[in-house]
């Protein structure tokens, strides 16, 4: 097609006169820009976009361009109109410009001759200018300028695909049945006709993104369906802005100017483009949300299978595009800096591109679009020539193939194993000298494995296998076992073309053949290596079954892509003659089981959870081998599957657990140690299983102690799930439940919101006497009711709430009132104790207090089902007198050795000054990102117990709580797991085992401030 075809192809955006455009506001449409910036331009390639503010709102001057033909504007009116009225539909509406009248009814104003663009007569005689449109504004920030492209805006934009492709279905117009260089159908010719134009570095990337994209394209195209599309569905268009709630989304929809005939399926390519050319490292993540997206909606799209199939070449032709484009309107105006600022961005995405092959990234659109992941016409069924391990490694006949298991949750691998090299060989050993004959050691093929497990972070890496390994000393001689053509070498492989149309990678060897030779059976390939400096494995050769001939795959494939490799390098059992698969990693499997089987109310992290298999020091490791930060596990107080614990509970496992009626040593010398943390007169302990029943334990100590029913508690605190436990928990996340008329909550500790808030008056100090006060008068107005409490039960930190500190000298006041009324004061340690708050064992001695019951549980024995009740003699013994105590597990000889192996943890490796250190660290960091993120509220807490509260509106403190479970859902999704919390659900726990380092905690830090730019703009 001749260049003359594309006549906006030399365009240059029309002049710009701001006078004139102030007079064509103010005589056609009655309007007055206001202040300095009442005109203010936005970014366009080949028109002009002026935003106009006004008294009366804000409005968009579009001038388009002198070659546009009327009938092509008049379909981009009719077209928006349409859009306008289809997208207002429904709970999640988007808003789209509406063409705006002058006083003549007219919405298209032809611009005269006149240079200064003088607005003409109307009819379009001598509109060398252009022309003119008034539309509506939308309010927003462009997705791809501020916007979050994370995994869940992605599958948000993918419905909105649908929806425009939906709402557009019936629309037709002549000006849309056009020529237009967007269209995707046209970029052959856009090709043909700017190949010169772009620098020579940019051209040959260009070039073969088309070249590559072309045959699968001329060869589906006929087949493709056609409608009106919007053909500009990028992020750039798409305008978000903040809800009510907190978050940004996609909320408006502007620009139709690519309106056009074309493929319904180039639509989502041009959003898929669009992502990916801000996301070039993450394409697979975004092809596979925005298909999710356009195909699980309510108004989803039906794709065909060739559609499916065109979907990659598509978008390699939309980035071609896009670049050819950007790079000639850089020469036809050099002050484009919208165009400049592209270049970079494209090349890279056509670099990234060009290293992904159309197979993988087509079998993942396939997956995402739930169908069979092997396009129909792409991928053949490879029928290998079944082979042996003697075949390929002749010194090993008659050895046997044994199966290795490296995976994550490899019992040969305990504790810190998997990250030693000589412990990983002599696992593989182990199972070697287990075989009953000579045998080899072979690793499985599709297993998430632990042992190439990096430390966490926010790429996920990757670390399923795509082969199959055998574990031979280096030096042994290779040969191949099949007749073939080598078609590559490389350093350490060698790739054999198959007769039958396959491939077989063998990696690990030093070659002795050339690329280009054939090889028979038997003929030799080289010898094994010594592994890499890096590697933790052992020496091995690798094969690897390849289903398309000339793929280049990696030996390793991250977890998310996992399920489209494997399609294309399949099970290479048949080479070895042993099933070395590895059982399917099937999460989304495993949390169905779970909810057949569990209460709902049991509930569990994650919509899409990941199968936590692992854990190690302050991270937790899934079955596809990827490692996070847990900064959430108070639970695991000395870290993850720490060695002594393991040790202390294995060896006293191996020797005697029985129930606490028994006499044994570590019941007495647990209880020995905890009493001594403790300030006189705490001195006698009671050992239950949680702390639920320590605080259960604790309440019918005060009641029998004091022949009392009735508690006071806190208001936002929690306390245990049994039914005692429970009635002192005030609400958490909105549910409703009666209070008991025993029960007494005091106002909660909150100074930066609610009745004691800012908005109260005063200063802090001021309100904080106030809350005190007033917690104290409640306390004596109950006794005088004739109702004094048998105990005041709080912690120093509230947990749940988010690590809410209690104002200074609030608990010296009420311990006091509750006292002088003969009550008994209970300290729940179950969530702050221990070190956690750093600069104090028990954060009841931040406030100089001595509690009558300290309970304690969680981080006691690092997770084990451990919990104790400590109190005074007296009060034991008035126990006593009424009642006998007995816990089965309670005490049990392997809990109480955990709880001795965490207490000489703590001490001996000063995790409590690493609470301070590392929690000082958090605390500042976490103060920075309060600078610059306004929907962070408040902080809260101290040491490794802080708690990040999310708020819509700082004024007015409304809590954010669904941005708090999108948060965490991000951050997981950057190797950390987070979890929201509050009475309102809205604040970040931030509760790590006390071995996290400051490097870790700094990695949170940059995570979370990724996330919070990304979801709020």
């Amino acid at each position: 097609m001749a260049r003359e075809a594309f006549p906006l192809l030399d365009a240059a955006p029309p002049p710009l006169d701001r006078d004139a455009a102030r007079a064509l506001l103010r005589e056609r449409f009655g309007l007055e820009p206001v202040g300095p910036h009442g005109l203010r331009e936005l970014a366009s390639q080949q028109d002009r976009n002026l935003l106009v503010t006004t008294a009366s709102g804000a409005f968009v001057l579009r001038l388009d361009h002198p070659a546009t033909p009327r009938i092509e504007l008049e379909a981009q009116d009719a077209a928006l109109t349409h859009l306008a009225a289809r997208l207002a539909e429904g709970p999640d509406p988007l808003a789209v410009p509406r063409p705006v009248a002058d006083r003549d009814g007219r919405t298209l104003l032809d611009l005269g001759a006149d240079p200064r663009g003088a607005a003409g007569d109307g009819t379009g005689a001598g509109s060398g200018a252009g022309t003119a449109r008034l539309l509506t504004f939308v309010e927003g920030v462009p997705l791809g300028e501020r916007g979050p492209l994370d995994p869940g805006t992605l599958r948000r934009v993918g419905t909105i695909v649908a929806r425009v492709l939906g709402a557009l279905a019936d629309f037709a117009h002549p000006g849309a049945e056009r020529v237009c260089q967007w269209d995707l159908a046209r970029t052959s010719d856009l090709h043909a006709a700017l190949a010169r134009s772009v620098p020579a570095a940019l051209a040959v990337r260009v070039d073969a993104a088309v070249a590559a994209a072309t045959p699968v394209v001329a060869r589906l195209a006929p087949s493709l369906p056609r409608q009106a599309i919007h053909g500009d569905l990028h992020p750039d268009n798409l305008l978000i802005t903040r809800g009510a709630d907190g978050i940004a989304r996609p909320t408006g929809l502007i620009d139709l100017g690519d309106l056009v005939i074309g493929w319904r399926i180039a639509e989502l390519a041009v959003a898929v483009a669009g992502a990916a050319i801000r996301l070039p490292d993450d394409v697979p993540m975004v092809l596979r949300e925005l298909v999710r997206g356009a195909t699980e909606h309510e108004q989803a799209l039906v794709l065909t299978d060739d559609e499916l199939d065109v979907l990659v070449p598509l978008v390699r032709w939309r980035v071609a595009m896009e670049t050819m484009a950007a790079a000639h309107q850089v020469t036809l105006d050099p002050e484009n800096t919208y165009a400049r600022e592209q270049l970079p961005r494209l090349e890279r995405a056509l670099d990234v591109l060009a290293r992904l092959p159309d197979a993988l990234l087509t079998t993942v659109v396939r997956i995402a679009a739930g169908r069979p992941p092997v396009p129909s016409a792409a991928l053949g069924a490879p029928a290998p020539v079944p082979a042996t391990l003697a075949d390929w490694l002749p010194t090993t006949s008659g050895a046997m193939g044994v199966v290795v298991d490296l995976s994550v949750t490899s019992a040969r691998l305990p504790g810190e194993d998997w990250r030693r090299p000589e412990r990983i060989a002599a696992a593989i050993g182990e199972a070697v000298d287990a075989a009953d004959a000579p045998a080899v050691a072979l690793g499985r093929w599709r297993e998430g494995r632990i042992v190439v497990t990096p430390e966490p972070g926010p790429v996920e890496p990757a670390t399923v296998t795509l082969g199959v390994d055998a574990f031979v000393a280096p030096g042994t001689p290779v040969v191949s076992a099949l007749a073939a053509e080598v078609r590559r070498v490389g350093a350490r492989e060698v790739v054999l073309a198959v007769e039958g149309g396959y491939d077989v990678v063998v990696r690990g060897l030093a070659p002795s053949v050339a690329a280009g030779s054939d090889v028979v059976v038997g003929a030799a390939l080289g010898t094994v290596l010594e592994p890499g400096a890096r590697d933790r494995l052992p020496a091995r050769l690798t094969l690897q079954l390849v289903a398309v001939p000339g793929l280049d795959p990696p030996a390793h494939a991250p977890g998310s892509l996992a399920e489209g490799w494997a399609v294309l390098c399949p099970d290479p059992s048949v080479l070895v003659g042993v099933d070395v698969a590895a059982p399917p990693d099937d999460a989304p499997g495993l949390a169905r089981r779970r909810d057949r089987v569990l209460a709902r109310a049991q509930e569990r992290y994650y919509d899409e959870p990941p199968r936590i298999e692992r854990g190690l020091g302050a991270w937790l490791i899934d079955t596809r081998g990827r490692a996070y930060l847990d900064v959430v596990n108070n639970v695991a107080a000395v870290g993850h599957s720490h060695p002594r614990v393991t040790a202390a509970v294995s060896r006293q496992l191996g020797v005697l657990n029985t129930n606490s009626r028994f006499l044994y040593e570590p019941m007495v010398a647990f209880a020995e140690r905890l009493v001594a943390l403790l300030p006189e007169p705490l001195d006698t302990v009671f050992l239950v299983n949680s702390g639920s029943e320590a605080v259960e334990t604790a309440l019918r100590l005060a009641r029998i102690a004091t022949g009392r029913r009735d508690v006071v508690c806190l208001a936002g605190a929690y306390h245990g799930w049994t039914t005692a436990t429970d009635e002192i928990t005030t609400p958490v996340l909105g549910r409703e439940k009666a209070v008991e008329p025993w029960v007494h909550p005091l106002a909660a500790p909150y100074l930066h919101r609610g009745p004691y808030g800012p908005a109260a008056g005063g200063t802090e100090s001021d309100r904080a006497a106030r809350l005190t006060a007033d917690a104290v008068a409640a306390i004596d107005a109950l006794a005088a009711g004739g109702a004094p409490p048998a105990a005041f039960v709080s912690e120093a930190f509230l947990g749940n709430a988010g690590g809410i500190a209690l104002p200074h000298g609030y608990l010296a006041a009420v311990y006091a009132a509750t006292r002088s009324h003969g009550g008994l004061c209970v300290a729940d340690e179950v969530q702050v104790g221990y070190g956690r708050t750093g600069t104090t064992f028990w954060a009841f001695e931040h406030e100089g207090v001595v509690p009558d019951i300290v309970t304690v549980a969680k981080m006691v024995a690092n997770g084990l089902p451990v919990g104790a009740a400590i109190t005074t003699r007296a009060i034991a013994e008035r126990f006593a007198e009424h009642d006998a105590f007995f816990s089965s597990s309670g005490g049990s000889p392997v809990g109480c050795a955990a709880g001795i192996a965490v207490l000489d943890v703590l001490a001996d490796e000063g995790l409590q000054a690493n609470a301070a250190r590392v929690g000082a660290r958090l605390a500042a960091g976490l103060a920075g990102l309060a600078e610059r993120h306004d929907v962070i509220g408040a902080l809260h807490g101290r040491g490794l117990s802080q708690g990040v509260e999310l708020v819509v509106d700082r004024a007015t403190m409304t809590p954010a709580p669904a941005l708090a479970r999108l948060v965490c859902e991000r951050l997981r999704e950057r190797g950390v797991i987070c979890q929201p919390t509050g009475e309102d659900g809205d604040v970040l726990k931030l509760k790590p085992p006390l071995v996290i380092t400051e490097e870790e905690a700094d990695r949170v830090l940059v995570a979370l401030d990724d996330v919070l730019t990304e979801l709020t703009g």
